[in-house]
């Protein structure tokens, strides 16, 4: 099922979320593929708020994220060179 609801949201990109939802009979934030799109949005703030300089506290704070979550998208993002 999960590959099916994966292949419907990519194969209807000129429909809403609504709309796929009512057209599967299932809320689309259950799907693995929606908690992916989720965590991966998340990083990505993270990643932003960090190059910006806002301490790893206020971060986890703000994005529920763990302080150990945190640090280790940290240290896996390499730093970019002073210009």
């Amino acid at each position: 099922m999960e590959l099916i609801t994966t292949i419907m949201i990519y194969k209807f990109t000129n429909l809403n979320r609504q709309e796929i939802e009512a057209m599967l009979g299932i809320a689309l934030q259950q799907t693995r593929v929606y908690q992916e799109a989720k965590e991966e949005a998340l990083q990505q703030v993270v990643l932003n708020l960090l190059k910006e300089g806002m301490p790893l506290e206020a971060i986890a704070r703000v994005t529920g994220l763990s302080m150990e979550q945190v640090q280790q998208l940290q240290t896996s993002t390499p730093q970019n060179p002073p210009a």
